[in-house]
C-alpha cells in the first residue's frame, strides 16, 4: 500500500515510536521552537529519561531511535 500511495504521488504519515505523528518532507523542520517554548506550556518537566512521569512501566528502556544519514 505505502508502495502504491508514493508512485501516486501521495504522501505517507507513519507514527513515531513516542506516540506522534512524524512528517518529514526532505527540507527543512515545518516547525521551530527552541526548547524554552514547550517548557513554558509543560505542566511539568523531568530531566533525562523518566518512563513513570510519562506514565510508562518504571523498567521501560530508553527507546532506540534509527540513525538516518
Amino acid at each position: 500500500l505505502i508502495e502504491d500511495v508514493r508512485r501516486a504521488g501521495g504522501q505517507v504519515y507513519r507514527t513515531h515510536g513516542f506516540g506522534y505523528v512524524l512528517v518529514r518532507h526532505g527540507a527543512d523542520h515545518t516547525w521551530e521552537n527552541d526548547d524554552s517554548y514547550f517548557l513554558r506550556h509543560a505542566e511539568g518537566s523531568r530531566a533525562g529519561w523518566a518512563p513513570e512521569f510519562a506514565g510508562l512501566d518504571p523498567g521501560t528502556p530508553l527507546p532506540r531511535m534509527p540513525v538516518t544519514a
